[in-house]
């Protein structure tokens, strides 16, 4: 056999292997097919309180066209369908009898659990969406208060946009983070599924009269359950001491009806985890650094010494207000901050031996909080 044919031979053989391994897309299908879902709502059952209705916004076709290229009759830039059943796979199941394509929710931006739902037990809610392949981890969890689900999503804000698409654009807004905590889908699970850590979810409402979407707080969670809520100003403290704040703003009461503002505030927390005869004992130290933003019935420029004086007027009301949050945790028995996780991290055969939902909500903490303000606002 000449070299020409064991060239050709030895051609055909790579082809041939190259081939075995190319793998066909079997489940391909067309977008204009598909019906994508935005925002994903789940509330308990009113009627039946053994039931859920699933909600589900996709966009309007024409609203994703140019400017002038198509408006819908009615001015929204969404449907939104909704069904009750059983479970949530057989409500997603009556749903896809009630679209034209195949409906999907790998595009999904939010999830909206009712407070009646995430009250009874969240993880029925979870289950399907966690074996689901299709379900986005990234996709961010909210808790509808005052309102439900599915109001949420067929509510019509008065700026033309996606709800979905709003929620992820806030959570992407670092001046957001002083009085919420936005948490996405494989976290929010997670937590729940370690039993040293508590989930939360951001609350979120209807303001009817200013057509908008309102962050409410922060809902807090005691294993499956949710069991009570932070209000905005208590959920600033918690992301001080769960150090999520990045550029938040303080306002804070001083003596005469005067105001402090603070802002571009950052924080630093750190837990040290201490033990007396096996019984645990935490140190929280916090650093607090801001730029002064207003203060009212004063001169502009400030002293060296009232600069100081304003620090540990600061020092003081936010120590009460941390302290408050954290006395307000032990009350509700969740630990949504991770303590319990820094226990088990910090001393492991002690952790071992201790149930921690018995000892949370008698732990003694000690805060150690430094405020320091680095610039007084004045451009010189």
């Amino acid at each position: 056999m000449n070299n020409k044919k064991i060239t050709f031979y030895l051609q055909i053989t790579i082809i041939f292997c190259l081939l075995l391994t190319l793998s066909g897309c079997w489940d391909l299908e067309d977008v204009d097919r598909r019906v994508f879902a935005t925002t994903v709502g789940i509330d308990l059952n009113a009627e039946t309180g053994n039931k859920i209705d699933l909600s589900v916004q996709v966009p309007l076709a024409e609203k994703s066209l140019p400017a002038g290229a198509g408006v819908s009759s009615q001015g929204k830039r969404f449907n939104t369908i909704s069904t009750t059943a059983e479970t949530v796979q057989n409500a997603f199941a009556d749903l896809q009898e009630k679209v034209s394509g195949d409906l999907v929710i790998q595009q999904n931006k939010s999830i909206i659990i009712g407070e009646a739902a995430a009250r009874r037990d969240v993880t029925p809610i979870l289950d399907w969406l966690l074996r689901g392949p299709t379900a986005p981890p990234q996709a961010l969890v909210f808790i509808a208060v005052e309102t439900t689900a599915k109001e949420i999503l067929t509510f019509v804000p008065a700026q033309e946009t996606l709800p979905g698409i709003t929620f992820v654009q806030a959570a992407q807004t670092i001046t957001k983070y002083d009085r919420t905590a936005f948490i996405p889908l494989w976290k929010f699970s997670q937590k729940i599924v370690q039993g040293s850590k508590d989930t939360f979810a951001p609350l979120i409402t209807l303001n009817k009269d200013e057509g908008k979407y309102v962050f409410a707080g922060l809902a807090l969670f005691n294993g499956k359950r949710m069991v009570g809520k932070l209000s905005p100003e208590e959920t600033q403290s918690f992301v001080i001491l769960a150090n999520s704040v990045k550029a938040g703003i303080i306002i804070l009461d001083l003596p005469g009806q005067r105001k402090l503002s603070l802002r571009n505030v950052k924080a630093h927390t750190k837990v040290k985890v201490k033990t007396d005869q096996e019984s645990p004992f935490f140190s929280v130290k916090t650093t607090v650094k801001a730029s002064l933003s207003e203060l009212t019935g004063s001169y502009i420029k400030i002293t060296p010494q009232e600069n100081r004086q304003l620090e540990k007027i600061a020092t003081k009301e936010i120590r009460a207000h941390l302290e408050q949050v954290i006395k307000k945790l032990q009350q509700l028995n969740s630990d949504p901050i991770d303590f319990g996780e820094e226990f088990r991290a910090q001393h492991q055969e002690i952790w071992q031996r201790t149930n921690w939902k018995k000892v949370f909500p008698t732990v003694p903490f000690r805060i150690d909080l430094k405020v320091k303000l680095q610039r007084d606002g004045v451009q010189r």
